[in-house]
C-alpha cells in the first residue's frame, strides 16, 4: 500500500506478517536515536512495525503513535444496556416471520445496541417479572435463610404453573428462587414475597406481598426500568401491570450478574430439597426449550392471555453475552431463533485480542517475543469490516512505566483509531 516520509519499508506478500527489514547503518542509527530519547527522558514516539487489514491484505505504515488513551478494556458498562441513545446496528423494522410485537437484542458485554423494535411499548410481562422478584428476593434473604410454605402461598396447578410445594414443607431460599425460575413456580414466588416483604417491613395496613410489590418497583427504578410498573410477584396479567422489551433487557442483564441467579438460569433442571414432615427430593425442569441449544444460556420464560409468549434469553458470540427479547409472540422459540440468524447474517463479532481476526499482526509483535495483552470483541456490521485494520506500533519503554509494556497495537476503521491494546513481553500476565 503506502508508507509516510522517507521510512519506505519493503512489502511482504498478502496475508503474512511484515517485518521492518534494515540495513545494518539503518540499526546503528536506530540504536542512537533510542539511547538519545531514553538519556533525554524525552517522549517517545513509536516505530510502525507492521500493520494489517481484516481482510489479511498486509501493508506497511510508518507513522506516529495515533493516540495515547488505552481502550479501558473489562470495565463494567457504566449504563445499563437498554440506555443507549445510539441506533440500532441493524436497524428497528420487523423482520419478515416473526410474530412477535416487541423485540430487542443487546450485547451486553460491549454495550452495543444490536437490533430494536417496539422496545419501549409497553406489554404485560406475564411470568418475565420473576427476574425482578429474584432479585428483590435476593436483596433481602439469605440464599440459606429457609422458608416454610403456607396454605396461602399455593396456586391453582391448573391455572399456573407452580414448584409442586406443599404446606408444611421447609426450602431454603436457594431453593425456592430455583422453583421461581425454571418452572416459573408462582407458589415459590408468593412465599419469597411473602417472606421478604415481611423482612422489608409492611406499612400500617399494607400485606407483606404488598411491601414486596413495592420492593419490586424501587429494584426496576434503580436497575433502571423506568417503562416498567409491577402489581403482583408471579405474574397474571392486570391493567396496570406492564414492562418493556427494553427493561426486561436490564432485567436480564442484572439476573446473569447475581452468580447464583446465572447458574439457575443457566441449569436445565434443579434438585430441590424440602425437609419438614413431608420430607423429599425431587426436580424441577426449566421450562426455556432452547436451553440445551448451542451456546443458549437461560434466561426466564413468560406465557399468559394478555401477554402471549415471551422469553428473554442470553446467548454467546465469540465470548460476548448478547441478550435476546420477544415479547407478545405466538411461537417465541421460533421468533428467537430467527432473531439470531438475522443478526448473524449482518453482523460479525471481531476479535481484537489474542488469537484475534488479524494474525499478521499477532505474528509480527511474536517475532518480537510480544503478545497481545487483552482479549475484547466488538460486533461490526459485515458490509463494514473491510475497513478494519491494525497497526503495530513498537518502541523504548517510555520513562516512568512498566518494563513489560514497550508498545501497543492501534486498530483503526478508514483511518480513525477505535482501540489500542497494550502488547506485552511474551510470559508475562496482563494481570
Amino acid at each position: 500500500m503506502c508508507s509516510s516520509g522517507g521510512n519506505d519499508l519493503p512489502r511482504a506478500s498478502a496475508g503474512s506478517s511484515i517485518i521492518a527489514v534494515m540495513e545494518l547503518d539503518q540499526v546503528r542509527a536506530l540504536i542512537v536515536a533510542i539511547a538519545l530519547i531514553v538519556l533525554s527522558g524525552s517522549l517517545w514516539q513509536p516505530l510502525v512495525i507492521a500493520d494489517q487489514d481484516f481482510s489479511s491484505e498486509t501493508r506497511h505504515r510508518a507513522v506516529g503513535m495515533t493516540g495515547q488513551t488505552l481502550w479501558p478494556l473489562g470495565e463494567p458498562v457504566s449504563e445499563p444496556p437498554g440506555n443507549s441513545d445510539r441506533e440500532p446496528m441493524v436497524g428497528q423494522t420487523a423482520i419478515p416471520g416473526v410474530t412477535a410485537n416487541a423485540i430487542y437484542a443487546v450485547d451486553i458485554t460491549s454495550d452495543e445496541l444490536l437490533y430494536s423494535y417496539n422496545a419501549d411499548e409497553p406489554v404485560a410481562p406475564a411470568s418475565t417479572l420473576k427476574m425482578v422478584t429474584a432479585l428483590t428476593a435476593l436483596a433481602v434473604l439469605d440464599p440459606d435463610h429457609i422458608v416454610e410454605i403456607v396454605q396461602g402461598d399455593l396456586v391453582d396447578t391448573a391455572v399456573y404453573s407452580n414448584a409442586q410445594l406443599q404446606p408444611g414443607d421447609q426450602v431454603t431460599v436457594r431453593d425456592l428462587l430455583a422453583g421461581l425460575m425454571l418452572p416459573s413456580g408462582g407458589d415459590a414466588a408468593n412465599a419469597l414475597a411473602r417472606v421478604a416483604g415481611g423482612q422489608l417491613g409492611p406499612q400500617v395496613g399494607q400485606s407483606p406481598t404488598g411491601r414486596f410489590v413495592e420492593e419490586m418497583n424501587e429494584v426496576g427504578q434503580d436497575l433502571g426500568m423506568t417503562g416498567s410498573n409491577f402489581v403482583n410477584p408471579d405474574g397474571p396479567d392486570h391493567p396496570e401491570q406492564f414492562s418493556t422489551a427494553r427493561d426486561l433487557a436490564i432485567a436480564g442483564k442484572a439476573v446473569l450478574d447475581s452468580r447464583l441467579l446465572s447458574e439457575i438460569v443457566g441449569s436445565s433442571g434443579w434438585t430441590i430439597t424440602v425437609t419438614g414432615a413431608n420430607a423429599r427430593t425431587y426436580t424441577v425442569i426449566n421450562t426455556n426449550d432452547l436451553i440445551g441449544v448451542e451456546r443458549v444460556h437461560g434466561i426466564k420464560t413468560g406465557t399468559t392471555g394478555g401477554a402471549g409468549e415471551s422469553v428473554v434469553l442470553v446467548t454467546r458470540r465469540e465470548g460476548n453475552q448478547v441478550i435476546t427479547v420477544v415479547m407478545g409472540s405466538s411461537q417465541r422459540y421460533a421468533d428467537t431463533l430467527t432473531l439470531l440468524q438475522f443478526l448473524d447474517e449482518r453482523i460479525h463479532w471481531v476479535n481484537f485480542g489474542p488469537s484475534s481476526d488479524f494474525p499478521g499482526i499477532e505474528r509480527a509483535a511474536e517475532r518480537y517475543g510480544f503478545v497481545l495483552a487483552v482479549p475484547f470483541v466488538r460486533p461490526y456490521l459485515r458490509t463494514e469490516v473491510d475497513r478494519l485494520y491494525a497497526e503495530l506500533e513498537l518502541g523504548p519503554r517510555p520513562r516512568g512505566t512498566l518494563p513489560i509494556r514497550w508498545g501497543h497495537v492501534v486498530f483503526l476503521n478508514d483511518g480513525v483509531e477505535l482501540y489500542q491494546v497494550p502488547v506485552l513481553r511474551a510470559g508475562i500476565s496482563a494481570n
